[in-house]
């Protein structure tokens, strides 16, 4: 499994975790980066504080026991929960006890067999005024203003905010009526009501196994074409399966370990798997389209090796052995895991437009500097979630996210006109709403990207065969090339001139073709001797 670095010193200097922290921000322009660069290395408080950085809960049956409690719910926070509930039954939104670090909102829904009778949250303020930012986007909120709608929500009056803040009342009226003309409310009331509204579109629902909404399936509706298919399968491993496929039911099964950027590989990719005849499975990783943007990596450690897991027995139940397993991008680490690990499971390891995270001539200044930030911090696991939910904020706004992929991509003219889904009215809603709901998943890609998957592939005996575009600016094909160069039996190597990082998508036709035409040729050196096709 992947092979974490070691650990450095505690004592490491808070220089170099600034200037980590600020490579990865380096694809965001100046202002955006240094106001991120300031959240992420600030908002480092312990977990088991409430202040810390997700939403917690807890569920109570009626006679008051404790029924369920969120995975990221430290044992301090769930006490004050039960206290709070212990107080008092009836529905509404509190301040923490002083210092006021968040809210705690208590829910009753209605009386229904199975459920727990109440719920009670905890929100931390500073996650509180992201949400704010993030669901208002242009409305540009100071600080001082979000915490009046904060204090607002807790249930204080304007005069009784003023005095916690040792502001006059008139100052306080006038960062009111401010905040009112930016959300367009008609005054305190409506203001509340809006703002409660859209915090609680960010409330994970803890309702009982298989109730709460699929985010996956909704995802899949709103931005894939009706040639995708979703579906859910059980696992040997307890968890269950999350499944997007695309192509003939009756062709070729290729099972696809996905990267970040998938959603463009399958919208522009039906046409195509279906005149090569290949049935694309695409099992949804864990950490993706999951339940409240707010999720937190709860056991980070074990992340990897329930993904190669869930992936063997899916190939297992499902698809049936051996199978053609192909990876992209910064899904091919996984794969590469599954064959040195399964190499039963696989009868060839598509290395799609594979991402070595490796330093290169070929990239932009901007893109070396994000992957060395990246590499430096795989060892601060807290450090990386919280600089992965802060890119949350960022892409909120679907025209910054297609401002930061078009620079990502800029030296790649093929790339860059490959992002696109006309499933809104930017084409990049599709990366605001996956990357809203999944980056838990993508910071533990990178952590994974950065293991030893690079020496195993090396040792690995399942057939590989590499599509690489020519011109790929994120991951350079020597780099790759180096990689499988030690492998037996020899590598198949397919080179596609004027492809980039996507050429998944923007040469879909010619990829898939190939992975049917190795697939096939396969098929003939191990035909018995008369065998007719």
């Amino acid at each position: 499994m992947p092979r974490r670095p070691e650990d450095k010193p505690e004592s490491r200097n808070a220089h170099d975790d600034h200037r980590a922290v600020g490579s990865v921000f380096s694809v965001l322009t100046a202002d955006e980066a240094g106001d991120s660069v300031a959240r992420v290395l600030d908002g480092r408080a312990p977990t088991d504080q409430p202040g810390g950085p997700g939403v917690a809960w807890v569920a109570l049956a009626s006679d008051g026991r404790v029924v369920d409690v969120s995975a990221a719910c430290p044992a301090a926070v769930q006490d004050l929960l039960v206290r709070t509930a212990a107080r008092a039954a009836r529905p509404g939104v509190v301040l923490s006890p002083p210092p006021h670090l968040g809210l705690v909102w208590t829910l009753v829904p209605p009386p229904a067999p199975g459920h727990p009778s109440r719920r009670i949250y905890h929100l931390p303020r500073d996650l509180v005024f992201d949400l704010l930012e993030k669901a208002n986007p242009q409305a540009t909120l100071t600080p001082a203003e979000k915490m009046v709608v904060f204090r607002l929500l807790g249930g204080l009056s304007l005069r009784e905010s003023a005095e916690a803040d040792g502001l006059s009342l008139e100052t306080k009226r006038n960062q009111l009526k401010s905040v009112l003309a930016k959300l367009e409310c008609a005054g305190q009331v409506d203001l509340v009501r809006h703002a409660m509204t859209q915090l609680a579109a960010h409330l994970p629902t803890p309702l009982p196994t298989g109730e709460a909404e699929d985010l996956a399936e909704a995802y899949v509706a709103r931005h894939l074409p009706p040639g995708c298919r979703y579906y859910r399968a059980p696992l040997g491993t307890g968890r269950m399966a999350r499944v997007i496929e695309a192509g003939p039911p009756g062709g070729l099964p290729v099972v696809l370990v996905h990267g970040m950027l998938f959603p463009p590989l399958l919208a522009a990719g039906v046409e195509a798997l279906h005149a090569a005849r290949v049935r694309l499975i695409v099992p949804v990783r864990s950490g993706y389209f999951e339940i409240g943007p707010t999720r937190q990596l709860a056991d980070a450690e074990g992340h990897a090796e329930a993904v190669v897991a869930d992936l063997a027995d899916f190939v297992e139940r499902f698809v049936g052995a051996p199978a053609v397993v192909a990876g992209t991008s910064l899904g091919s680490s996984y794969a590469v895991e599954l064959a040195a690990r399964r190499p039963e499971l696989l009868r060839r390891l598509v290395l799609l437009a594979a991402d070595s995270l490796a330093r290169d001539g070929r990239k932009a200044a901007h893109v070396n500097a994000f992957y060395s930030g990246l590499r430096n911090l795989v060892t601060r696991p807290g450090v990386l979630r919280r600089l992965a939910w802060q890119f949350t904020r960022t892409y909120a706004n679907a025209r910054v996210g297609r401002r930061v992929l078009m620079r990502m991509f800029r030296g790649c003219p093929v790339d860059a006109a490959s992002l696109a889904i006309p499933s809104g009215e930017t084409g990049f809603e599709w990366f605001r709403d996956a990357y809203a709901t999944s980056f838990p998943g993508v910071a533990e890609d990178y952590r994974a990207g950065f293991g030893d998957w690079r020496e195993r592939l090396g040792g690995v005996s399942t057939p590989i065969q590499v599509i690489h575009g020519e011109d790929d600016t994120l991951s350079a094909l020597d780099t790759v090339l180096a990689l499988v160069a030690p492998a037996t039996p020899p590598p198949r190597i397919d080179v596609i001139p004027g492809a980039g990082h996507l050429v998944g998508v923007s040469h879909a036709a010619r990829v898939w073709r190939l992975v049917a035409e190795a697939d096939a040729a396969d098929a003939a050196l191990v035909r018995p001797a008369g065998a007719v096709e």
